[in-house]
């Protein structure tokens, strides 16, 4: 079931997938498992977002790695990861003659996170996808599920 979340829901929902990620980060970075929960982001589909007109990214478990010549579109996907995480998103980004920008990115094994009970919204602990449409006239519209 599709819902929409609020600005405000939106900002928080944000800062928890940061810090999950940041638990992440310290799980590696201390060379072995912490009590943290690790979570995957596992996929990622971009939408008319500068010279991408479609694409999509499969990432597998372990260490991913984003190489290519200068000009390949590595900022690009850095960037639309920027946008799904809540980072700001300016219209710019979108592709020359397109009305509008989109990404979604399905994570994975997130767990129970209290954000969603709080803000009485339903989810999938197992699968998580996020949906971010960004417009020409600067508005955003972000999705859960």
């Amino acid at each position: 079931m599709e819902q929409r979340i609020s600005a405000h829901q939106n900002l928080l929902f944000w800062e928890i997938i940061a810090g999950t990620a940041l638990c992440m980060a310290r799980c590696i970075q201390n060379d072995h498992i912490q009590p943290c929960q690790l979570q995957m982001l596992s996929v990622l589909h971009i939408e008319n977002i500068a010279v991408i007109e479609s694409a999509d990214i499969v990432f597998g478990g372990g260490f991913n790695a984003l190489t290519g010549e200068t000009g390949a579109g590595k900022s690009i996907v850095i960037d639309s990861i920027s946008a799904i995480l809540g980072e700001r998103a300016y219209r710019d980004v979108i592709r020359t003659g397109c009305g509008k920008a989109f990404v979604s990115a399905v994570f994975i094994g997130i767990g129970p996170l209290a954000w969603f009970e709080e803000n009485q919204i339903e989810y999938d602990p197992e699968e998580l996808l996020i949906q971010r449409e960004i417009f020409l006239d600067g508005k955003n519209v972000c999705r859960v599920n």
